[in-house]
Formats: structure tokens, C-alpha cells, sequence
């Protein structure tokens, strides 16, 4: 594995975090779509 030059890791970061961002919202959708239909 190469090693991860000095730039890398503050985009990976933010891609993790707007990948968190725009996970979760989606799964807690996921989760109260079924409850609040009944």
C-alpha cells in the first residue's frame, strides 16, 4: 500500500463526515417512515 501523501487525509476526512451527514438522516428516514405510517 502506498503511503497516503500529507493531503489525503483531510479529504478523506470530510468525505467521511459527509458521508456520516448524509447517512444517518437517511437511516432514521428509514426507521420513522414505517412508524409514522401506522
Amino acid at each position: 500500500v502506498a503511503p497516503i501523501p500529507d493531503a489525503q487525509p483531510p479529504v478523506s476526512v470530510y468525505t467521511l463526515v459527509l458521508i456520516a451527514l448524509l447517512g444517518v438522516p437517511r437511516n432514521k428516514i428509514l426507521f420513522l417512515d414505517p412508524v409514522l405510517r401506522l
